[in-house]
């Protein structure tokens, strides 16, 4: 009920930043008494300028190295991230996820290995998501979702399905996922599959094996753990190598088609490869817009110009009395 409830309300200040401020029913009461249901839109302009103001330049990277051992390891992963920046054309998916933020509440990036890249060699790279095609625990209290058990995301389909009806009237001809979901090329019949990613939290297990003779230690995977294992079978029946297995927190991942499974994996990582970038945060999941605060405003600027307006029409109807 809370994510359909914020579905309508983000659909609405989309439709505001459009310019369609009135509903069916308020524009046919205002012309039933004479005014008009113009608008004098300034949230448009004003989400503008923010965009311009917060992507005018690049994107530029920092990292600080932990000792004086790190300052060149620092410098190469400054570069790597300015590179990843750069491929993934991160200054259009960054002016998105932007407008999503002001209008919607919420923007999304999500980081990705593209295996086409470079050849097949792959690259890291990121996008942004749309907020309506991510789903979030409804329990999860931290603002960047790091306590929320599972984030699921819709890629790859129906995206109509997944973008909420408009409630106002669209009196400014707009075209939106909502408006054009029938709209199929040359009448042709699509037929629309959604793929579901899951993300959520497992436990893996890691060794710590500690080389008693040379008085090291190293962090291992199941997988190397169980290699090593087999080639040093004889230390460690030896006690040269000891061991304690660590269970760490790592994403796995979940690709469904309907009710067929596409693949599971698991990241080499702890953080949700899903980012959000919350406005207005309300220790939810569904955050408030800059445009949920100004629609009052704006509904008074329009209130004032049509008793403008309408004042200015009926005073230029009236005779001269002599």
């Amino acid at each position: 009920d809370a994510r359909r409830d914020w579905d309508v309300e983000a659909r609405d200040a989309i439709d505001f930043t459009l310019g369609n401020h009135y509903s069916d029913e308020e524009s046919e009461v205002l012309q039933s008494i004479g005014q008009a249901d113009f608008t004098i839109d300034r949230i448009y302009a004003a989400i503008d300028k923010l965009k311009s103001l917060m992507t005018s330049r690049p994107v530029k990277f920092g990292v600080t190295a932990r000792e004086d051992s790190d300052t060149k390891l620092a410098n190469v992963w400054r570069t790597l991230l300015e590179y990843i920046y750069d491929i993934s054309d991160g200054q259009h998916h960054f002016k998105q996820a932007v407008h999503d933020y002001a209008t919607a509440g919420i923007g999304y990036f999500y980081a990705y290995i593209e295996p086409e890249a470079d050849y097949g060699r792959g690259e890291v790279m990121f996008t942004h998501l749309n907020p309506f095609r991510v789903y979030v625990d409804p329990a999860s209290r931290d603002r960047y979702f790091k306590d929320a058990p599972n984030i699921e995301t819709y890629s790859m389909s129906d995206y109509y399905a997944d973008y909420p009806d408009s409630q106002q009237k669209n009196s400014q001809n707009v075209f939106t996922p909502a408006e054009v979901e029938d709209k199929d090329y040359e009448n042709t019949i699509t037929q629309r599959y959604r793929i579901i990613e899951r993300f959520s939290k497992v436990r893996v297990p890691f060794y710590r094996v500690a080389d008693q003779q040379n008085n090291t230690e190293t962090i291992m995977s199941a997988t190397a753990f169980e290699l090593f294992m087999a080639e040093n079978e004889a230390k460690f029946n030896n006690n040269t190598f000891a061991f304690v297995e660590i269970p760490q927190t790592r994403i796995k991942v979940t690709a469904s088609l309907g009710q067929v499974l596409l693949y599971e994996t698991i990241l080499d990582t702890d953080t949700y490869p899903i980012v959000p970038i919350p406005n207005i945060w309300t220790n939810t999941p569904y955050p408030k817009s800059d445009v949920n605060k100004v629609k009052d405003m704006q509904r008074l600027l329009n209130k004032l110009f049509s008793l403008a307006l309408s004042h200015a029409q009926t005073s230029a109807g009236l005779g001269r009395c002599c």
